[in-house]
């Protein structure tokens, strides 16, 4: 998906797959609303010139969102790629939702210089793969992935949000 203008997509609860490329965010909005999203084995965006080492990507001021929505992410295959890349004032907003990312051998989530902030909303949901960061409301937060270890890791973390501050981040 090559996002030139924002957009909703609305899936009425059906499954949305990607089985080549991943997503590439022009400064756009993305919003997935009701669906089951699969990502298997996505390493590059379609963007291949510059974008071809990670799922999803994106410029400055860029925004994903998933309502009421699953998304898997599963590296297996995907080459040495990262799943998110953020950079420049990009936005993540989880709510209601289910975001699983693993088996990717680089970072789930990473941002790049992060001018405008790392921007991460998670509201009643769980994030699974990233070990730091949780909601009020989140239940768990667990790597499936090697970072930098040659073992899977499993961590199971809770942070109150006083202590998200450390990284940045802002709850809304």
């Amino acid at each position: 998906l090559n996002l030139s203008k924002s957009i909703t997509i609305e899936g009425d609860g059906h499954k949305i797959g990607f089985y080549k490329y991943g997503i590439a965010l022009w400064g756009k909005s993305l919003t997935f609303e009701n669906c089951i999203v699969e990502m298997k084995e996505i390493g590059s965006t379609p963007y291949t010139a510059e974008w071809n080492w990670q799922a999803i990507c994106a410029s400055k001021d860029a925004t994903l969102t998933l309502n009421n929505t699953q998304m898997t992410m599963d590296g297996t295959e995907a080459g040495n790629a990262h799943a998110i890349y953020f950079c420049s004032n990009n936005k993540l907003n989880v709510n209601n939702s289910t975001l699983i990312i693993e088996n990717y051998p680089q970072d789930a989530l990473e941002w790049d210089g992060g001018d405008g902030g790392y921007n991460i909303s998670i509201v009643n949901s769980t994030f699974i793969d990233f070990p730091l960061f949780t909601s009020k409301s989140s239940s768990l937060l667990r790597s499936k992935s090697n970072i930098s270890t040659s073992k899977p890791l499993l961590f199971i973390k809770k942070y109150k949000l006083e202590h998200l501050t450390t990284y940045g981040l802002r709850h809304s």
